[in-house]
């Protein structure tokens, strides 16, 4: 809840999450713990699946047209280690 805290805080009525856009994630386990966080600072949640209709390859489309920075783990720790793996394995 600290994010949808901070939102409630600020006047926002909604609030999301971009973490269904990655095809490895369970979305149902997203919006289960966005809507009870949602629920406790008194704001909707948005259960939306954003890698619907080919969402993550257009994400990745934009994210390099606009010059974003994309992360290339999704920010736990396994993820973090497996990247960090992957990075000294390359020639």
């Amino acid at each position: 809840g600290a994010v949808a805290g901070w939102a409630a805080r600020h006047g926002c009525s909604l609030v999301t999450t971009t973490l269904t856009v990655g095809p490895q994630k369970n979305p149902d386990q997203i919006h289960a713990v966005g809507r009870r966080a949602a629920q406790d600072a008194g704001i909707e949640w948005l259960a939306e699946t954003f890698r619907k209709a080919g969402g993550f390859q257009r994400s990745r489309e934009l994210s390099e047209q606009m010059g974003l920075y994309r992360q290339d783990y999704c920010g736990c720790i396994f993820s973090r280690l497996a990247f960090y793996r992957r990075r000294r394995a390359r020639p």
